[in-house]
């Protein structure tokens, strides 16, 4: 699951404001329900905001009580008129992590 936010956080993260970590909180938990309809085991979601560099960071959640795996991945991508390539290469790498941390279910 993917959704694209078109807000400031991550040009503002600096600013460590609690209204700011609240909108990460409300995002983070709007993915999380969103992917918790899946009846998979494994599940990744991940949220875009346009950002001044290529950014990511990947959080796991673990459901104790049906074993359930959730990865939240925080994505953020420069939004310019071209892709760079390093950018494309570096969407490509985490995405190959995703997947090698990934099990077969």
């Amino acid at each position: 699951m993917i959704d694209a936010k078109y807000k400031s956080h991550l040009y503002n993260k600096r600013q460590a404001s609690e209204k700011l970590q609240e909108a990460y909180r409300a995002d983070l938990h709007q993915i999380l329900a969103y992917s918790s309809f899946s009846t998979s085991k494994n599940k990744t979601g991940i949220l875009i905001y346009p950002a001044e560099y290529f950014s990511y960071q990947i959080s796991s959640y673990t459901n104790h009580y049906n074993g359930a795996r959730n990865k939240a991945v925080i994505l953020g991508l420069p939004f310019e008129s071209q892709i760079k390539p390093q950018v494309l290469q570096a969407l490509h790498d985490m995405f190959n992590q995703l997947l090698a941390q990934t099990p077969v279910s």
